[in-house]
């Protein structure tokens, strides 16, 4: 079995999937948001899975700066600190664009985009 999850509810999967262990169940769980090596063949990987398990959709965000200290803790671990794999994001739209040639059922998203930092031309045309 594979599990697909992101953010909070990842260290419940992991709980999960250990619980399932215990019962001779294999659970494999993918954490989307800090797939490691961060390179094609991964994110190949997971949205063609993601396809043949039947999702219908992949997303992606954006993130330019990560907290040093911060005041609210993280909600998706124990220690409510960042994850180190989470401080870094590769381009959502060239990721989009990546997983589209890939894929040819799955809707495509981006949940944050930091518009300000973009041509408003060039950001246009990516999104067309």
């Amino acid at each position: 079995m594979s599990v697909i999850t992101y953010g909070g509810t990842l260290w419940k999967t992991l709980q999960a999937a250990d619980t399932l262990a215990a019962e001779g169940v294999n659970a494999e769980v993918i954490d989307l948001r800090t797939l490691r090596p961060l390179d094609m063949a991964t994110v190949r990987g997971v949205a063609q899975r993601a396809e043949a398990l039947g999702f219908n959709s992949v997303w992606t965000f954006e993130r330019l700066l990560a907290p040093i200290n911060p005041l609210t803790p993280y909600s998706g671990t124990p220690d409510g600190k960042l994850p180190n794999g989470m401080r870094t994001v590769i381009d959502p739209l060239s990721t989009l664009t990546f997983v589209a040639a890939k894929t040819s059922k799955l809707e495509l998203g981006v949940s944050v985009l930091n518009i300000p930092f973009y041509n408003p031309v060039v950001l246009a045309r990516q999104l067309t």
